[in-house]
């Protein structure tokens, strides 16, 4: 996923966040500034339904459909969190802290960092100046033919 700046874990509120836009989609009339009031804890809605109607210009109507639809985000939220479990006591995946690798690309991260350090510590990364770091720069640029 794009979101995980190239890392091969994904945290896990990005899998649920994904899941629920997926798996429970929000009622039509929902717009963020009303999405945004229903999950502050200062919001009307936990604070005064009648005037989170008023403000948002809903009706009592919609209060039952808000309700179904925080149930089925939570009731989702139990369920990726029940399937990663599962993934995990199946080794298919790492859970480590909030983040969720797959267990190949794990096991591969950590034999990349093992062989890294052991190249480091055998061969101590010297200081290249800064011309030969710009000459090698250039010389990739031009086998791939970009200016």
């Amino acid at each position: 996923m794009s979101e995980t700046n190239g890392h091969c874990y994904v945290p896990a509120d990005l899998i649920q966040e994904k899941a629920l836009d997926l798996l429970v989609s929000s009622p039509e009339f929902l717009n963020e500034k009303i999405i945004k009031d229903i999950y502050n804890d200062n919001g009307l809605w936990k604070t005064n339904k009648k005037e989170f109607l008023k403000k948002f210009k809903l009706f009592d109507f919609h209060l039952e459909k808000i309700e179904n639809w925080l149930i089925a985000r939570d009731n989702m939220v139990h369920k990726v969190a029940e399937a990663l479990y599962i993934l995990r006591d199946k080794s298919q995946i790492i859970i480590e802290g909030s983040d969720i690798y797959w267990k190949k690309l794990y096991d591969a991260e950590v034999n990349i960092a093992k062989i890294v350090t052991d190249l480091c510590n055998r061969n101590p990364i010297k200081d290249i100046p800064e011309k030969k770091l710009e000459k090698a720069i250039e010389y990739i640029k031009k086998a791939k033919g970009t200016h």
